[in-house]
């Protein structure tokens, strides 16, 4: 039989932070059992590793897409607020100048009916006046 140590830790000692490693004997079989666990746990965490690693680039990668991705919707959007800001604008404009257009021509219109309304009313006080009515009098 081959003599393998193993670690172990004794703590019969009088200080608790003083140990005494104490080497056993190891079967083979035991031995091939715990080497094949250790290898197949390297394989493991070297796939679990790379995988990792991959896992990371395409983490800063879908990262750096979002942050290309936020910035141009942010340019959209800005650009789309100083369209709406410039539309919004020309229609003030425009509707100020409709505005000022219907004012000055209810102005016009109602000098028209101002002098049309003057020049009727004297009609009717003439004719009043005809029959001899006195207009002041109605």
């Amino acid at each position: 039989m081959i003599n393998k140590p193993v670690w172990e830790i004794n703590t019969a000692f009088d200080s608790p932070s003083c140990a005494r490693v104490i080497a056993l004997p190891v079967p083979p079989s035991m031995e091939i059992d715990l080497q094949t666990k250790v290898n197949r746990l390297e394989v493991s965490v070297d796939l679990l590793e790379t995988q990792l690693a991959e896992c990371q680039v395409q983490l800063k990668l879908e990262r750096e897409q979002r942050e290309k991705t936020e910035a141009e919707k942010d340019t959209i959007i800005s650009d789309l607020h100083s369209k709406l800001d410039s539309m919004e604008r020309e229609c003030e404009k425009i509707l100020h100048g409709c505005l000022d257009s219907l004012l000055s021509h209810l102005a016009e219109m109602w000098l028209q009916w101002e002098e049309r309304s003057t020049v009727i009313h004297q009609e009717v006080k003439d004719t009043l006046r005809d029959f001899g009515i006195n207009p002041l009098h109605i």
